[in-house]
């Protein structure tokens, strides 16, 4: 049993002047330990004999190992509390990408992939957080030979719209699904009739009803709360399957493309070592 239950528990046994120690140790069990005798007994109120008979009670035979004991279960805690804080990260993201698999439609992301394989654009969106899946997945499809592209400032995105028509694609990334500047790129495509996936976490959401195609991630929720990660790990996610999908139709053109990407980063590298 740990010490702070052993206090809890023992709590009615203890005299009134003891009852203090208990409570006061209880209320400051984090920092008890780095106090002396003398700090605790005026903390407290009471005389150090008082503190002595509180220990005895809950068996030890000095303050001292009553300190130690104190400072290894805090020690012991803060570890705990390190790895629970590792291990809800990990379960977060387990929780999100379970969630997407089993909201996936196996035979929409084969339409899709086709649909992105056959474009000649590939323009790629998302604003704040969103942004970095959107960059990252035209950037991977770029490296697989395909013409993507992504274009930060909402400005320029804005005016690349008018280069996109019905033989291109747009995949826009909006977590909340009512990004305004998101949504006002899809309502220009829409109105090129410029076929849209978006990848949001609402199927009721104000993008998701403009698109042509939408895929499902997680909201927020769990212990990690706002600011976190997740939400763009859920959508690099989907960005790697509909890429990975992509490359399924054609794997020879991806490894060639592979090939001719890998061998312009290596030119470049011995250039700049040279």
């Amino acid at each position: 049993m740990s010490l702070y239950l052993r206090i809890r528990n023992n709590f009615d046994s203890f005299s009134k002047s003891e009852k203090k120690v208990a409570r006061y140790c209880l209320d400051n069990f984090l920092n008890v330990g780095s106090l002396t005798l003398s700090e605790l007994a005026k903390n407290v109120q009471c005389g150090e004999a008082t503190i002595f008979r509180f220990c005895k009670k809950i068996n030890f035979d000095s303050f001292h190992d009553f300190k130690i004991e104190i400072q290894k279960e805090v020690s012991e805690s803060a570890q705990i509390n390190e790895e629970s804080f590792v291990f809800d990260i990990y379960k977060n993201i387990q929780e999100a990408i379970e969630y997407i698999i089993q909201n996936l439609n196996y035979a929409q992301l084969d339409s899709i992939g086709k649909l992105i394989y056959d474009a000649d654009v590939i323009f790629c969106a998302g604003v704040g957080n969103s942004g970095v899946p959107a960059e990252s997945c035209a950037m991977r499809f770029l490296r697989n030979g395909f013409n993507g592209i992504s274009l930060k400032d909402t400005h320029f995105q804005s005016i690349y719209l008018a280069q996109l028509g019905k033989k291109d694609v747009a995949i826009l990334f909006s977590h909340s699904g009512e990004s305004l500047d998101t949504i006002h790129i899809a309502e220009i495509l829409k109105s090129r009739n410029v076929p849209i996936i978006s990848i949001t976490s609402s199927v009721v959401s104000t993008l998701a009803k403009l698109s042509t195609y939408h895929l499902l991630i997680k909201s927020k929720g769990g212990h990690i709360g706002a600011g976190s990660m997740i939400p763009q790990i859920s959508q690099m996610y989907v960005a790697d399957l509909l890429v990975t999908r992509v490359g399924l139709f054609d794997s020879k053109k991806i490894a060639h493309a592979k090939e001719m990407t890998y061998d312009y980063i290596f030119d470049k590298m011995n250039f700049k070592q040279n």
